[in-house]
């Protein structure tokens, strides 16, 4: 049986997301890579142990655009690649990257599914995602980063600013017009009240 076990985000900045997600979610770096020039991709791969999430800068467009930001697509782990590409294909779904022949190892053929939802499939799990099967669990993970740190401001303002690095983008360039405010964060565990501005 098919499994969902990946899901990547277009990123302004793919390195202060991941921070964002790991810090709220206690997600583990599986690896993370840099700017390699134009037409590559670039950014952080996190788990939660079962799922790859990919926050990435993309390179290289695949229907949504380069500005696009936001979830991008999904992935299926599958036993068949070639099988299920035919059936995906047979249901009206559009292939536009498929495994080259004679291909080895890990390798993504991406499809336009229905409304141009894009997704993946492989019979190779991504970093730090399960395997198929049941009772199979993902290999453990080890952090590849320091213990975090959590302070009252970070947790305060989960939504204003979600990074602990002076230079990341105010929350206008990520999420317009939503802001969060806090309650007593002296007296009563910090919450988050989002409200629509302007």
């Amino acid at each position: 049986m098919a499994k969902l076990r990946h899901i990547a985000i277009a990123a302004e900045d793919p390195y202060a997301t991941a921070e964002f997600y790991k810090q709220a979610f206690d997600f583990v770096e599986i690896r993370r890579t840099q700017p390699a020039g134009e037409g590559k991709s670039y950014g952080v791969f996190l788990s939660d142990g079962t799922l790859n999430m990919a926050i990435l800068r993309f390179g290289w467009d695949q229907g949504h655009g380069l500005d696009f930001r936001g979830i991008h697509h999904f992935g299926v782990l599958v036993d068949d690649v070639d099988g299920t590409a035919d059936k995906l294909e047979a249901l009206g779904a559009t292939c536009f990257a498929r495994r080259p022949e004679g291909q080895q190892g890990f390798y993504e053929t991406k499809f336009h599914g229905p409304d141009k939802v894009l997704f993946d499939i492989t019979d190779h799990p991504w970093g730090g995602s399960a395997p198929l099967g049941a009772g199979e669990a993902a290999p453990k993970i080890e952090p590849k980063t320091a213990p975090k740190t959590a302070s009252k401001t970070m947790r305060c303002n989960a939504f204003t600013r979600p990074w602990s690095l002076a230079s990341a983008p105010n929350t206008n360039s990520i999420w317009p017009g939503w802001r969060a405010k806090c309650w007593d964060q002296e007296r009563r565990p910090a919450r988050s009240s989002c409200f629509r501005s302007g």
